[in-house]
């Protein structure tokens, strides 16, 4: 027999399961991992196998030509650092970022503005802020760069740094000033996410707001969109090739120059989506793995691992082993409360006594179906004045 949170033992002397929360090891987490990513990973290898067939299908017969390919396959990145795909890298990554360094203040600012701080200059900002996000998000890229490219024109028509010149800066600006908007609406997410909880408990021990974001918002509310915060890497890379419009030489132009100048224009852009593949794959399947290796078991949504058959029937062998072991115990062992005879359980209150599901504890003013956990028993509620306690 083990005693409730109070010291005393269950009624009756019946026994109740022991339930000792443990934080899963490393190994079982990756097991999970791998058992909950084998469908997919299979899946993915047939695509691929299809896709690989499907292309050698389209040389065999002559409408891909292999050979063209191979040839022309180093000349993307080569000179080295100047190549084309250098160029895509360097403008997303410049704009990333920079994009970044602003985009958190602007978080900030978003998160706790209006309504949530007496702060005059956070209120001040709040509203430019939020025009701007909207303003980004709400327009297409193409409409932008074009703005950005005419003001540039008509202010340094002449601008060349460090080798590029006006139209390569026009379109980098382009992609920063797109990029911080939905940055900041990202980090806006990550911090309203972080428990108010947390927050007024570093107030409690003595944290001031600028230490209380610097040691609980913002290390907490990086892991909660290490995933969305790729995602717009991986967005931003892909929208890169809009800049060719303003003749900036990058890996569009470049596959557009194959297709002109040597008349391959299938195996151009066959080899420009192979680059963006073998880019973005690999990069989005090494962050997930961080994110779940860096997750804080209870922060946010829980990382993957879960079987087939909880993801898309919504229950696990936990849940079943649970449910077997709650089905063949009587209520009072399970929950330590009077059964009745309709199969509830009889839950005094202060006021009257109120019927709810066997196995759950008694009810709180806005939670009236929070469970129990799993094997302690809902020995809580305080019995009215008069009533029996078995």
């Amino acid at each position: 027999m083990v005693a409730d949170s109070q010291g005393t033992q269950p009624p009756n002397g019946e026994k109740v399961m022991e339930s000792v929360p443990t934080r899963p090891t490393w190994a079982s987490q990756a097991r999970g991992a791998a058992l909950a990513s084998a469908p997919a990973a299979l899946m993915a290898g047939i695509v691929i196998l299809i896709v690989l067939a499907f292309l050698a299908t389209l040389a065999f017969v002559g409408v891909i030509d292999a050979v063209f390919i191979l040839q022309r396959w180093p000349s993307a990145y080569l000179p080295l650092w100047s190549g084309p795909l250098w160029n895509s890298l360097f403008l997303t990554i410049a704009s990333y970022v920079i994009g970044f360094a602003v985009a958190v203040p602007l978080g900030v600012v978003r998160a706790y503005g209006v309504g949530k701080t007496r702060n005059p200059i956070a209120f001040l900002f709040y509203a430019p802020v939020t025009g701007y996000v909207h303003a980004i998000r709400g327009t297409p890229f193409f409409v932008q760069l074009w703005l950005v490219f005419f003001v540039v024109i008509e202010a340094a028509p002449r601008l060349n740094i460090l080798g590029w010149n006006v139209y390569f800066w026009a379109g980098l600006l382009a992609l920063t000033l797109n990029t911080i908007g939905y940055q900041s609406e990202v980090f806006r997410g990550g911090f309203q996410a972080v428990g108010q909880g947390q927050i007024e408990a570093a107030k409690a021990l003595g944290l001031r707001g600028p230490q209380v974001f610097l040691h609980i918002t913002l290390p907490q509310g990086l892991r909660l969109i290490t995933l969305p915060l790729t995602n717009e890497f991986i967005a931003l890379f892909k929208a890169s090739t809009i800049v060719s419009y303003i003749s900036v030489y990058e890996l569009f132009v470049w596959a557009e120059n194959l297709g002109v100048r040597f008349g391959h224009p299938i195996e151009g852009f066959l080899m420009i989506s192979l680059y963006y593949l073998l880019i973005n794959i690999p990069l989005s399947r090494g962050i997930t793995y961080v994110e779940r290796r860096l997750r804080i078991p209870g922060l946010g949504t829980q990382p993957g691992g879960e079987s087939f058959a909880f993801r898309f029937l919504g229950r696990s062998d936990e849940t079943r082993r649970v449910i077997g072991w709650s089905r063949g115990q009587p209520i009072r062992a399970r929950s330590g409360l009077r059964q009745t005879s309709n199969g509830f359980a009889q839950v005094p209150t202060g006021s009257r006594g109120r019927l709810v599901p066997a196995g759950r504890q008694q009810p709180r003013d806005g939670d009236e179906d929070r469970p129990v956990p799993t094997g302690l028993p809902a020995t809580t509620a305080t019995p009215e004045r008069g009533l029996p306690t078995s």
